[in-house]
């Protein structure tokens, strides 16, 4: 199993990428930012093919859209948080005065 670390954003956020040993592609948690995503994939030869978020919070999803332009993956959030990519004001990141772009969710999560 491959699987990497990284404290990306002004908040440390907690960004995972994880895949299998036997294929380039994975999935990438929280990207907090995209630049050390991005260096991550491609100082490691690998394929983003899902980003998967935990939460909606601005500092979990600051990277979301360049990943998704760069990588062409599909982006995974509970339906409850959907807004939150959408909307810096249910993100959060108006607080910071350090706004967001916006990005679409491709596969909403239901349950708990």
């Amino acid at each position: 199993m491959r699987f990497e670390h990284l404290v990306c954003g002004a908040l440390g956020v907690n960004t995972y990428i994880i895949g299998s040993d036997h294929s380039d592609d994975c999935i990438v948690i929280d990207p907090g930012t995209a630049a050390p995503v991005l260096a991550a994939l491609k100082r490691n030869g690998l394929t983003c093919k899902a980003i998967l978020l935990t939460h909606g919070h601005f500092d979990h999803i600051g990277g979301v859209r360049k990943l998704k332009e760069q990588t062409g993956a599909k982006v995974y959030i509970h339906e409850a948080d959907a807004e939150m990519l959408r909307s810096n004001r249910a993100s959060l990141a108006v607080l910071t005065g350090d706004l967001l772009e916006s990005a679409e969710p491709d596969v909403l999560l239901h349950g708990g």
